[in-house]
């Protein structure tokens, strides 16, 4: 039952829109699927965790995360897939979705988590990543934390 005798607040009415306009605008534009709770309005500092795998005998791969506020509360979940790839695309796709999505939700500290040394290094070393097999996506990825807001690869 889509109303029923609750009394709901203005704001919690106002973010159910958001989030739902959001997911909607997500879900049109790629691949990607999102799932979300209810936004605290004043968080600005989150937590990105992002992972990805791949299915040596499918050459698939997966991704996904989460964004979660300084009290380790769930607040947005992320996941998508692409045919084609190898375990460091998947990694880079996480960080990349989750990125946006951050970006999008208006949070200005974002510390991501990653569990790839090897990712970790190519995002904290610019200078290198024109050599990377995988530049372009770091050059998104440039592109995003270069806007203005803080994002540490952890």
């Amino acid at each position: 039952m889509i109303l029923d005798s609750s009394c709901w607040s203005v704001n919690y009415v106002v973010r159910c829109i958001y989030l739902d306009a959001l997911n909607l605008h997500l879900s049109l534009s790629s691949d990607l699927q999102l799932t979300t709770s209810l936004l605290p309005l004043d968080s600005s500092i989150v937590y990105l965790n992002v992972d990805g795998c791949w299915f040596f005998d499918h050459s698939r791969l997966g991704f996904g995360g989460l964004i979660r506020d300084v009290s380790d509360c769930w607040l947005v979940g992320f996941f998508g897939n692409c045919p084609l790839g190898d375990p460091c695309l998947a990694e880079l796709l996480a960080v990349l979705e989750g990125l946006k999505i951050a970006r999008h939700m208006g949070f200005k500290i974002i510390q991501c988590m990653i569990d790839s040394i090897d990712i970790v290094q190519s995002l904290l070393h610019r200078d290198r990543a024109y050599l990377h097999s995988y530049a372009s996506y770091l050059l998104d990825i440039f592109s995003l934390v270069d806007k203005p807001w803080s994002v540490n690869f952890l």
